[in-house]
Parts: structure tokens; sequence; C-alpha cells
């Protein structure tokens, strides 16, 4: 009997449960279209963003001849994940976001500057001090601060690889800007390879002189040896040894010269 008269009770609850929707069948339906039409507007105001990355692989700037002495392309240091993390610093810095942002001119675009068109209510809420005003913030300020907030570099696991990616309202510039920073790392890249370069050119200038001025002693010793008919060891060339240690020099001074240029 009790097994039957839950039965009953269930059979009771459904069906008030059905009557109950066909009675509010119309208020059903127009919440759900309610719903459904909220989140397509959403859906259709909502500013779209576009994604981009670009990847670089981390090189040492060291060049070959600021190596140690006896070192080949195989004895080069490698880099570990700290000169990874420090490369990525570097690549999200201030100097290379600015000159990125002056190349692409940032700051004319309302993406990167809040100070342009700003709508009625927002100035309506900068002046009543509810809002804080974007002009007191120095222009470049502002700009760093969005490419920052749209900006993510890091490195690849297990890679010295660094990818920079950027988001965008514009896909033009979702694509454009990581490309921008690549290409200013690369050049900040090749200014500080220049520069080792240099500084060995420098190094290297007055060992050189040295040199020269050995070998015209020993040659002014040579003939003075010649003239007198004596005999003079020479090298296996039949050159002075100085003379084959200047004309080692010269080559790697040349070599120097051509990777500046």
């Amino acid at each position: 009997m009790s097994d039957q008269s839950a039965a009953a009770d269930v059979d009771v609850d459904l069906r008030q449960l059905f009557a109950s929707l066909a009675r509010n069948w119309l208020r059903i339906l127009v919440i759900t279209l309610l719903v459904t039409g909220l989140a397509f507007a959403f859906a259709w105001l909502a500013t779209p963003h576009y994604k981009a990355t670009t990847q670089l692989k981390i090189q040492l700037s060291e060049s070959a001849y600021t190596r140690p002495a006896g070192t080949n392309e195989d004895d080069k240091p490698v880099l570990d994940a700290e000169g990874v993390a420090t490369e990525v610093q570097v690549i999200s810095s201030s100097d290379i976001l600015k000159q990125v942002a002056a190349d692409l001119k940032l700051g004319d675009k309302p993406e990167f500057n809040d100070a342009l068109g700003m709508s009625p209510v927002t100035r309506l809420l900068v002046v009543a001090g509810l809002k804080s005003d974007p002009e007191e913030i120095p222009l470049e300020e502002r700009v760093l601060t969005k490419m920052r907030d749209k900006l993510n570099v890091y490195g690849v696991e297990k890679t010295r690889v660094i990818a920079v990616e950027f988001s965008s309202e514009d896909p033009q510039l979702a694509a454009d800007i990581p490309n921008a920073i690549a290409k200013a790392y690369l050049a900040y890249q090749a200014d500080a390879k220049t520069k080792s370069n240099a500084a060995a050119t420098a190094f290297l200038g007055p060992e050189i002189d040295d040199l020269q001025k050995q070998v015209r002693d020993a040659e002014a010793k040579v003939a003075a040896f010649r003239s007198a008919q004596s005999d003079l060891l020479m090298a296996g060339n039949n050159s002075v040894l100085a003379t084959q240690q200047l004309s080692e020099l010269s080559t790697e001074l040349s070599r120097v010269r051509a990777s500046r240029a």
C-alpha cells in the first residue's frame, strides 16, 4: 500500500509540474528570448582582440675575437635558464618598447592613449573627480602601460627561443608590434656585437703597431747582416719570425674590420 501511495504522489507531482509549465509557457519563452538577445548583444558590442606571436632564437653577442685564445665555436658558452630570462627582460625593457612606440606612432591611437576619444560620460566623470584624468600622466608612460598590459614575453620551455606575444584590437597592429619588438631587439644585439668587435680592434691595434716596429728593426738588422755576408736564421717559409707574427695579427685585424663592417 505504501509503494502504491508513493507512486501516486509522484504521478500527481509530475502532472502538476507539466501543468505549471503549460500555464507559464509564454513567460518562459519571453525570458529565454530575452536572455538569448542579451547574450548576442553583448557578443556584438564586445571589442574583438587579435593576438600574434613572434619567436626569437637567442644568441650571445660575443664575437670570435673576444673569446679566449685557443677556443673555437664548440667552446662557446651556452645560455642557461637565467640567461634566457635575462634576455626576456631585455626584450620587454622600456628602451625597446619606447622605440617601437615611436616607430609605430602608438601615441596617436586611442587604444594606447586614453586621452583620445573619451566619451562624454567619461569626461563628465573626470570633471566630477570620480575618474582620474589620463592627461595628468605623461603620454609616453600611458603608452608603455598599455603596451605592457597587452605584451607577453616568455621563454619556450627547454629551448633557447623566446616568444613575443601581443594582443590588439587592430589585427594589423597585433602582427606589426611583436615584429617591431623583435627587429629592435636584433638591432640592439647587432650594436652590442659591433661594440665588442670595436673593442677587439682597439686592443689589437697597439699590438700590431708594436710588431710593425719590431719588424722594421728586424729587417734593418737583416740588411746589416746580409751586407756583412753574415748567415741569418730564417723561418720555415724563408721569412723573419716577426714578419710571420705581423701577418697573423694583420689577418685577424682584417677579420675584425670585416665583421664590424
